[in-house]
């Protein structure tokens, strides 16, 4: 059932949506609004009692936390604890007791006083401008360039993220797209030797906008795939050091 223990939010479901829930408010929307919303995205039905008693269950138990319990959440959550549904999905479980602990506490909290409502920013989201085939320059510790070709793009709740390919160029001056038009894919000395960075960053201001610059805005074709290395932005030239020895 997708738990790895009995607290309200050790749950897949129930840990996905006070992750989702959370975001929505910090995206402007009300709780009554990011309620409506949640609903439609994980349609919980009465009828499939693991996803429907994690999904109202999480939920309530979210809005507890930042003080915006909905009237439809506790409602909800409440009739899965009264009418002991979710314990049907325990009862062959060691863990039975301990979930019912956990529910008694979460029924007097939706019962008891609220708190005030808690300031939630806003999540941040990374975007990639660059479309798959653009070539990027990237300017190392030492001053010397080299050329990146974007592979592909990861999407997914955090944003979009690029996989990039090394090509076989150094310089001492920012390179045009004739002066690598030839130039192979490195691969990286690292976990079977692939073609692959996929970097991430979780914040702006960790993108290294000033060594940067674009020589070419790809088509968005797909290329072929390649199985990446995980790195950030902030880590890319020790990987680059390590995997491919430019520095």
């Amino acid at each position: 059932m997708g738990a790895w223990g009995a607290a309200i939010f050790s749950n897949d479901t129930a840990s996905d949506v006070r992750s989702d829930y959370r975001d929505h408010i910090g995206d402007g929307l009300s709780s009554e609004e990011a309620t409506s919303l949640l609903e439609q995205e994980y349609c919980p039905d009465r009828d499939d009692l693991e996803q429907y008693c994690p999904f109202w269950l999480g939920l309530a138990a979210a809005q507890f936390q930042v003080g915006r319990l909905t009237d439809r959440a506790k409602n909800a959550a409440l009739e899965i604890i009264q009418d002991e549904l979710d314990l049907k999905i325990w009862k062959e479980s060691s863990e039975i007791k301990r979930r019912k602990t956990a529910l008694n506490k979460l029924y007097d909290q939706l019962n008891g006083p609220q708190k005030k409502p808690v300031s939630i920013k806003k999540t941040y989201k990374a975007t990639c401008e660059w479309p798959v085939g653009s070539l990027l320059s990237y300017q190392l510790i030492s001053g010397k360039y080299i050329v990146f070709r974007v592979g592909a793009i990861l999407s997914d709740k955090g944003g979009e993220y690029p996989e990039v390919e090394v090509l076989d160029w150094i310089g001492g001056e920012l390179p045009r797209e004739k002066d690598v038009r030839f130039s192979q894919i490195l691969r990286h000395t690292i976990s079977g030797g692939g073609t692959r960075l996929l970097v991430f960053r979780s914040s702006e201001r960790e993108l290294p906008i000033a060594r940067l610059a674009l020589i070419r805005y790809g088509n968005g074709d797909e290329l072929k795939w390649s199985p990446p290395i995980v790195t950030h932005w902030k880590d890319l030239d020790t990987d680059l050091n390590n995997g491919y020895s430019l520095k």
